[in-house]
């Protein structure tokens, strides 16, 4: 059994993808994970961060691509992998720049319930990262 929530992303389709000044909002047709660390884009065999050209064009190509795994743990932080590519948040020290790394809402419309997470430093997978 997982204990995550980030696992309920799995067979979702992302749907939008939207830069808020300092933070990253990915949209899962009505659930959404709000990224306080700039993930990495993986597609193909290149790394994406950002500021590097291309970096919003390998995230947004991502658009109407299905979530078909996560992962999350301490070795390779929060990880949501979609056919075409992946996105990382596993940030260094220097990369903090808030209270929290990471927060995912999962509204599910049929019974009409949200469910939250949030990820902070020193905590759960980042626990060795204050």
């Amino acid at each position: 059994m997982k204990e995550t929530l980030l696992w309920k992303l799995d067979g979702e389709t992302l749907s939008a993808v939207a830069f808020v000044m300092d933070y990253l909002q990915l949209d899962f047709n009505g659930s959404r994970f709000t990224c306080y660390v700039w993930p990495a884009v993986l597609t193909g065999s290149s790394p994406w961060h950002i500021g590097d050209s291309g970096y919003r064009d390998a995230l947004c190509g991502l658009i109407g691509d299905t979530v078909e795994s996560t992962e999350e743990n301490s070795h390779a932080g929060l990880v949501i992998r979609f056919r075409r590519g992946a996105v990382v948040i596993d940030p260094a020290p220097e990369e903090l720049v808030g209270p929290e790394i990471a927060q995912l809402h999962i509204h599910d419309p049929a019974h009409g319930d949200t469910e939250w997470k949030v990820w902070r430093p020193g905590e759960d997978t980042f626990v060795g990262l204050d």
